[in-house]
C-alpha cells in the first residue's frame, strides 16, 4: 500500500495545492475585506430602492443622499442588543461635539416604531442623531452584516473609511472623525 501511494504523491500534492489556492482566491474575493466583499464602499449601494425607503420616526421617507457633503457615521442597531444602550449615547455625544461637521445616522433593524420610541424614552439620544427605521433590513444586508451592532464611517464623498463589526472603539472612532473634520 505504501509503495502505491508513493507512486501518486506528485498528483496528490498538485491537487492539494490547487484546492488550497482556489479556496484562498474564493475567500479573498467574497470576505468582508475582499474585493467583492467591499461593495458597500459607496453610499449608493446602501440606498434602498424607492419601494423600501428608510423612514424617520414620524414615518417620513429619508434618502441617504440628503446627507452627502459631510462625513457620516451610520450605526446599525436594535433595541434587543445591549450594546445599543452604550453606543447610542456615545454617538450622541460625538454628534453633538461635531454637529457642524458630520452626520450621525442610527438605522434601526426591522423594529416597529413603537418599540423604537419606547427604547429611546428610556435611553434618549440627542437631536443631533438621525434615527431611521429600516423595515426591510436593507442597510444591514447591503453591508453584509454579521455582527450587532455594525458601525460605518463614510467620508464627505461617500467613501467608506471605517467599519466596526460589533462594538466600536470610541477612541479610534474619535480619531477618525478628527482626521475627517480637519
Amino acid at each position: 500500500m505504501g509503495v502505491h501511494l508513493r507512486q501518486y504523491w506528485k498528483q496528490v500534492t498538485l491537487i492539494m495545492v490547487v484546492v488550497c489556492a482556489l479556496g484562498m482566491i474564493t475567500f479573498l474575493s467574497v470576505s468582508p475585506g475582499g474585493y467583492l466583499g467591499d461593495l458597500e464602499n459607496d453610499l449608493k449601494v446602501i440606498e434602498p430602492d424607492d419601494g423600501q425607503m428608510y423612514t424617520d420616526l414620524s414615518g417620513n421617507p429619508v434618502n441617504l443622499h440628503n446627507f452627502r457633503g459631510k462625513p457620516i457615521i451610520i450605526n446599525s442597531w436594535a433595541t434587543w442588543t445591549p450594546f445599543s444602550q452604550t453606543e447610542l449615547p456615545i454617538l450622541a455625544r460625538l454628534a453633538h461635539t461635531y454637529a457642524q461637521d458630520i452626520y450621525v445616522l442610527a438605522i434601526n433593524r426591522m423594529e416597529q416604531v413603537g418599540t423604537v420610541r419606547s427604547f429611546l424614552s428610556v435611553y434618549p439620544v440627542s437631536e443631533d442623531i438621525h434615527v431611521l427605521l429600516d423595515p426591510s433590513d436593507h442597510f444591514y444586508t447591503s453591508i453584509n452584516g454579521y455582527a450587532m451592532p455594525e458601525t460605518l464611517v463614510y467620508d464627505k464623498d461617500g467613501v467608506k473609511v471605517y467599519h466596526a463589526r460589533g462594538v466600536f472603539d470610541e477612541a479610534e472612532l474619535t480619531s477618525i472623525l478628527q482626521t475627517l473634520t480637519q
